[in-house]
């Protein structure tokens, strides 16, 4: 098309052709041909539009081609880091058998009054979390949808609470907040404590060894209709940039110095809970802190039970 208008061009100025049929135009006044006339001197007009619409299309056509690309680039790149995830987890969970089986049977040959009781537990629940984070590497990397389990999840809250107060520097404030008659989610609980534990250290991360508070809160919540178990951690560190708030989900992007994070923690934690149909938001300012809220379904029976014994205690009260 550029080429049919450059020749038009040629044509009409170096040979002059526009002037001849001019003349031979007026010489020839009683053919009526002045539409003809104008149909020549306007029809560049709406080829160079059709050609410019079309240039931009396909200059739109190919920016969306290599914007698949890049996607599906990423997506085989995250799928054979997944395959090797789930390989290394393999391996590290067979080695991880013959510390869980011996210091089950310490544990099981020492008496009550043993001295070292407590550090041979400590080992023991250590090795099985450690195989907990593994299944969860395992099932992020098959894309498997998490099953909640009937742990007691308020006795397990608590737990971690205490254990998280302990993992507190002397300079930091911990406040926690755990209701009553929390809903079972509809997520296992090494995955829950996983979310926790990663939001939980970011929020240390935050304050940069400086002081501060770092608050939680859980206790049972609705989304779009539906009961489920709600935590809000906070913090009053340093807070996220705008710029940084819209991709701190993404994979392998941090903040941190090269060697200090790797970039998957808050990834992991939002496709942990995508797969049980959880979400998670976060609020923040410069200078003013950050909030994290946590939302995980409950499993369908659990949920039905707590809808009931919330309509008796409101009857009853």
């Amino acid at each position: 098309m550029l080429i049919f208008l450059l020749a038009i061009w040629l044509l009409t100025s170096e040979l002059d052709l526009f002037e001849w049929f001019y003349d031979y135009s007026r010489a020839h006044e009683d053919w009526d041909m002045d539409e003809l006339i104008l149909i020549v001197l306007f029809l560049p007009i709406p080829l160079t539009w059709f050609t410019l619409r079309r240039m931009r299309e396909a200059q739109l056509q190919t920016k969306r081609l290599l914007e698949v690309e890049r996607q599906l680039s990423h997506a085989r790149k995250m799928d054979g880091l997944g395959t090797l995830a789930a390989g290394m987890a393999h391996q590290v969970n067979n080695q991880l058998q013959p510390v869980i089986g011996l210091s089950e049977l310490v544990v099981m040959q020492s008496g009550s009054d043993d001295p070292h009781l407590r550090q041979l537990e400590m080992i023991r629940d250590a090795a099985l979390r450690a195989r907990g984070s593994l299944d969860t590497v395992l099932r992020i990397s098959r894309r498997d949808s998490a099953q909640g389990g009937t742990t007691d999840i308020a006795q397990n809250m608590v737990d971690l609470v205490d254990m998280l107060q302990l993992g507190c520097p002397s300079d930091v404030s911990f406040r926690a907040n755990v209701a009553d008659n929390l809903p079972t989610p509809l997520l296992p609980w090494d995955d829950l404590e996983g979310v926790m534990m990663n939001l939980f250290s970011n929020a240390l991360a935050s304050l940069d060894g400086g002081q501060g508070v770092i608050g939680m809160d859980v206790m049972p919540g609705q989304a779009a209709g539906l009961s489920g178990l709600t935590i809000r951690l906070s913090d009053t560190g340093a807070g996220i940039p705008a710029d940084a708030l819209e991709r701190i989900f993404e994979p392998y992007y941090t903040s941190k110095p090269v060697g200090e994070g790797t970039g998957l923690g808050l990834w992991q934690v939002q496709e942990l809970l995508r797969n049980a149909g959880g979400r998670i938001g976060v609020t923040s300012k410069l200078g003013q802190g950050s909030q994290f809220e946590v939302w995980v379904p409950a499993s369908y029976l659990v949920a039905r039970r707590y809808q009931q014994d919330k309509a008796v205690n409101a009857v009853n009260e």
